[in-house]
């Protein structure tokens, strides 16, 4: 993560120590196969709040997830979401 970001307190420092506070963009792609624009599609709906992480140029470069804001990401990760999905 970009030092800049938690300069200007972007993210939070604590997810340094705790990588499993916090879903990124890929993450979320590889694990629940939701795609980029559909992942913009629901933060500017507002059903997923993210943490931009932006560039030199003002565009975003990562958004972050963290899971405190999102809880309806937890869900999907529990190993019971997990079991059904696969059955």
């Amino acid at each position: 993560m970009c030092q800049k970001a938690v300069k200007d307190s972007v993210v939070p420092t604590f997810i340094f120590n705790n990588r499993e506070s916090y879903f990124s963009s890929w993450k979320l792609k590889d694990e629940l196969k939701i795609n980029a624009p559909t992942l913009k599609k629901l933060v500017r709906e507002g059903k997923l709040y993210a943490r931009e992480i932006l560039n030199d140029n003002g565009s975003v470069h990562e958004y972050i997830f963290l899971k405190k804001e999102n809880p309806d990401l937890i869900e999907h990760f529990d190993p019971i979401w997990k079991s059904v999905k696969r059955h």
